[in-house]
């Protein structure tokens, strides 16, 4: 059977799938897990939102302009995982007007107003800090995954 690309299977068509692949035809919800050993009810599926490396770094005043690559400071419970990685969530927070780029020093610079939070979902292998204010402190903290495993942008 031939449909377009990304079309849902039919009621009947899921049945068939499920029928031939468990020999049940009690067919689960859409969206409910299939296989749970510590829960005989079906649960929805829930994203995963965490990322499993993490990283932060601190920069202060004086700072001459500087290349940082995610994950130099990468570590867990166990220690320096010595991983540089791709961060898919990237939270920046300063005490005072700064200007950042990401992953190329010919991108566009940005501009970080005191005390705002600001939080990048996209995919950042590198931040150069360009300018941070007098007795100023900018924090950055990165969640994300190994080159190989981050997709390209579409």
């Amino acid at each position: 059977m031939s449909r377009p690309y990304g079309t849902p299977k039919t009621e009947r068509e899921r049945l068939e799938t499920h029928q031939a692949m468990y020999g049940s035809s009690n067919l689960p919800q859409r969206g409910a897990e299939i296989n749970n050993p510590h829960n005989s009810e079906l649960q929805p599926v829930k994203a995963n939102r965490d990322y499993p490396y993490h990283d932060f770094v601190t920069f202060d005043d004086g700072d001459e302009p500087i290349e940082y690559p995610v994950g130099k400071n990468n570590k867990d419970a166990f220690g320096d995982q010595k991983k540089l990685f791709v961060s898919k969530s990237t939270m920046v927070l300063s005490d005072v007007e700064c200007i950042i780029r990401f992953n190329n020093t010919e991108n566009t610079p940005i501009t970080i107003r005191a005390d705002t939070q600001y939080e990048f979902f996209s995919n950042i292998s590198s931040v150069y800090v360009s300018a941070i204010g007098a007795q100023g402190h900018i924090d950055i903290g990165f969640e994300g995954v190994l080159p190989q495993e981050t997709r390209d942008a579409e």
